[in-house]
């Protein structure tokens, strides 16, 4: 609901931007007086503001400025937001919540309404004053910003506001706190190791992230006192307290990444040198390595400005990248580059450049454009899979093949007539710092057989010395006798996590035992990692303990002769699932997705002939929403986050 609201105030302000801009067609000089003008009965507060600093020009140029650009931003107003503010602020102060308060929360976003006050029109001059006075106080005292020129102090440390979070005379309040904590903590003049104490400083004061609320920016008053929130409010709050003692950054931003099909912000500090270094003070700090890199693909990178880009919108296709409010600066995050096509068809609506999204098909990331017959892009990131798409009509529509920029080769998918037989076995990246390490955890587990509950004189039935490929594995053994009592044993320094174990007689028929039991306790009270669940017959759930060299008992009434044992490690559940529908389809430029026939799994893999030089889409019918497309490479797999 937040997000259709937001669409029709985004309709008012294009309508107003188009009024401004005409209006402004006889030169910038004019922009100051439109400003004044549009302020109405507000005027007397801003011009309040630019007698105070007719003296002093530079204080007036940077009033100016902030005027100029006040009329593209408003404080979004919701009671409903309120109260799930002062909900969430409960949450921080006890570090947890119940499923009873997080539904009461859901409930108030369900009802949000929303009002709008302009800043233009509601702005006091005493506000504005003390802003630009302290702004100026710790531009000019801090001493790693003596060679920071006015116009990145203008977007790094003066603004009043970031987007549309309540209005506030936030300022002193944050220096108040902060600025003593820095002096005490750091005296030298490097701007990057400032930050970095400062970070560290932060992540102590904690930050409790929390998903389940999407509601307006909270505002510098909230965010003094409760740290919680998605990453929007965590680089937020350092925007706040990094500007308030003088040190510059900004925030960055891709709208969709090309693996997790999702948005992301981090925030950018200003070296000394004019180079933007990335942190977030609850994961990585500053660093001017130049191959520093938080591994995360991006696609495209963008930062918020406090000036707005008026000339920028160019299509009635609204999506972050094409918002006055940001800039591209993809070229300082992977260089800059430029990718050529020959194109010679006739396209109506603008260009752009999208990555697949499972949910929505693809989704714009930048823009292009046609030149003299050729398909234009700039500034992209390397080994990523792209598709050039138009909005014509009101829609999205591919135009050309997805192609990859390789850094000195450019690879275009254009599906070949020749076709392969390929073997499926994931819908999606097996992540070694998720999946692929729940999957280590089974290295060198032993499972032995006994007549008593001691295991003294047992038999080892099995070791795992090295991973085998599959998720569902499938162990033959051969006991010299029936046994009562099994173990599954870890090593000494690993943790017992793991989805599925189940024993077999020769028939094949499957070993139920009298009692499980384990010498782990499981990582938390919570169904989620329950000893149950290691036999449930349900791969998703798992049972977990972060106790080292623990192990599974297993204990029949009658002594069984164990044929083979079935193991399925902690997963995502992303494998090819026995009884799922999937559906295979491969990308024909700009004819779309084709599919190439849907199957009901047997087994834990998938035969497909496919076209060679294609890109691939996997789709579960049955369950779940996590699928990245794929390229075939010496008949294997390769998802985009395999891409290096």
């Amino acid at each position: 609901y937040y997000k259709v609201k937001q669409a029709k105030y985004f309709y008012s302000i294009v309508i107003f931007s188009l009024i401004f801009l005409i209006s402004c067609s006889s030169g910038d000089k004019y922009k100051l007086e439109k400003a004044l003008r549009l302020a109405g009965e507000n005027r007397a507060e801003l011009e309040k503001v630019l007698e105070h600093y007719k003296s002093d020009s530079l204080k007036y140029k940077s009033a100016v400025f902030l005027i100029e650009n006040m009329p593209y931003y408003a404080s979004t107003i919701s009671s409903e937001a309120d109260s799930i503010k002062t909900l969430m602020s409960q949450f921080f102060n006890k570090w947890d919540y119940t499923e009873q308060e997080r539904q009461k929360g859901l409930e108030w976003q369900k009802q949000m309404r929303f009002t709008k006050k302009e800043d233009i029109k509601e702005i006091k001059a005493e506000m504005l004053i003390e802003n630009i006075d302290l702004a100026f106080k710790v531009w000019r005292e801090k001493p790693w910003n003596k060679n920071l020129s006015f116009e990145d102090f203008c977007e790094l440390i003066l603004p009043y506001r970031i987007k549309e979070e309540p209005l506030s005379s936030w300022r002193k309040k944050y220096y108040e706190k902060y600025n003593p904590i820095l002096d005490s903590l750091y005296k030298g003049t490097d701007v990057v190791e400032a930050c970095n104490i400062l970070s560290d400083y932060i992540k102590q004061e904690k930050f409790f992230f929390i998903n389940d609320f999407v509601i307006p920016r909270q505002g510098a008053e909230f965010q003094l006192n409760n740290r919680i929130g998605v990453c929007r409010d965590a680089c937020d709050a350092t925007i706040y307290i990094m500007r308030s003692v003088g040190i510059p950054v900004a925030v960055d931003s891709y709208p969709c990444s090309p693996e997790y099909h999702s948005g992301h912000q981090w925030n950018v500090v200003r070296d000394t040198t004019g180079r933007f270094l990335p942190f977030l003070f609850d994961e990585f700090r500053a660093n001017r390595d130049k191959n520093f890199t938080d591994k995360l693909k991006k696609g495209k990178v963008y930062r918020m400005m406090y000036e707005v880009n008026l000339l920028k919108r160019t299509s009635n296709l609204h999506f972050p990248p094409n918002s006055f409010y940001l800039k591209d600066v993809t070229n300082q995050y992977f260089g800059e580059n430029e990718i050529v096509f020959p194109f010679e068809k006739s396209v109506e609506g603008d260009i752009f450049l999208g990555v697949f999204t499972a949910r929505n098909g693809w989704f714009p990331i930048g823009e292009g454009k046609i030149v003299n017959n050729k398909l234009i892009f700039e500034n992209i990131e390397p080994f990523v899979i792209y598709q050039p798409l138009a909005f014509s009509k009101g829609k999205l529509i591919p135009i050309y093949y997805p192609f990859m920029y390789e850094n000195d080769n450019t690879v275009i998918f254009s599906p070949q007539k020749e076709t392969e037989s390929v073997v499926l076995t994931r819908k999606y990246p097996l992540r070694k710092e998720n999946t692929g390490k729940f999957k280590t955890w089974l290295k060198e587990i032993q499972i032995k057989g006994a007549d008593n509950k001691h295991f003294s004189h047992s038999e080892l039935l099995y070791k795992m010395n090295e991973l085998p490929p599959e998720n569902v594995i499938y162990v033959n053994v051969n006991p010299k006798k029936e046994y009562s009592y099994f173990q599954y044993e870890v090593q000494k320094d690993s943790v017992l996590s793991i989805a599925e174990i189940h024993f077999f007689k020769e028939d094949n028929k499957e070993i139920f035992f009298d009692t499980i039991y384990s010498n782990g306790k499981p990582w938390k009270d919570i169904d989620m990692y329950q000893l149950k669940n290691c036999n449930d017959n349900d791969p998703v759930s798992f049972f977990h303990t972060w106790e080292k060299g623990t192990s599974i008992f297993f204990v029949a009434r009658t002594p069984q002769k164990v044929n083979k044992i079935k193991l399925i490690p902690r997963n995502d559940d992303n494998f090819i699932r026995e009884g799922d529908v999937y559906e295979l389809f491969y990308n024909n430029g700009d004819k779309g997705w084709i599919s190439l026939g849907k199957q009901k799994a047997t087994k834990d893999i998938l035969y497909y002939n496919v076209p060679k030089n294609t890109v691939l889409w996997l789709k579960n019918h049955t369950r779940g929403v996590e699928e990245q497309i794929f390229f075939m490479k010496d008949h294997k797999q390769v998802f985009i986050s395999d891409l290096k």
